[in-house]
Parts: C-alpha cells; sequence; structure tokens
C-alpha cells in the first residue's frame, strides 16, 4: 500500500485484534451458552455441554417465504429459532412442523 497524498489512518497491532476477537468470541459464547440453557429440550446438559454445543452452532438466515424443511424432510439439522419476523399465526402453530424433528 503506498500512499498517493497526505492522509491519516487507525493503526491497530495483530496481537491487540486477536486478543479483541478472541474477547468477543467469549462474549458470545457466553451468552449463547446461557440461551441455550433455557431451552426446554435441552435443559438436562450441564454447562460443558452447552458450551460444546454452542461452539458448533452457526447461524444462518432465511428470507420471507424460503422453504427451511419440509414435512417429507429427512431430519438433517436442529433448528433453533432465534428471531422471527411478525406473522398473524401464533408462534406454536409456526413451529408445529419443527416439533417433528426434535426426536
Amino acid at each position: 500500500m503506498v500512499a498517493t497524498a497526505d492522509g491519516s489512518l487507525w493503526v491497530l497491532e495483530r496481537r491487540a485484534f486477536k486478543a479483541i476477537m478472541m474477547r468477543a468470541e467469549d462474549d458470545d459464547l457466553a451468552k449463547t451458552v446461557q440461551l441455550l440453557g433455557g431451552v426446554e429440550v435441552l435443559s438436562s446438559l450441564h454447562n460443558g455441554q452447552l458450551s460444546r454445543l454452542a461452539d458448533v452452532l452457526s447461524e444462518k438466515t432465511f428470507e420471507e417465504g424460503e422453504v427451511i424443511v419440509q414435512q417429507a424432510d429427512t431430519a438433517r439439522h436442529f433448528y433453533l429459532v432465534l428471531s422471527a419476523g411478525p406473522s398473524n399465526r401464533p408462534l406454536s402453530t409456526q413451529l408445529k412442523h419443527l416439533r417433528r424433528f426434535e426426536g
């Protein structure tokens, strides 16, 4: 990188950046473990198990109208709803088909 005009920029050392990112990941992990602990189907897991689970979770977003699962699909994933947009149906109705994949 070569300056083509006078200017200034922010500088952050690589080690400091990595430390900040690790701390942020730890905070996110702790929040995720806390949320998972409140999920009824996961209530029998201890914090170590919840932590391992939280560590391998990935977030996926879906657009309105996008099919997430269909009734005849083979269960390949376990879904936990993080957020959902407004709906004119109660949440229990929205999640009715997801319950089939709990077992």
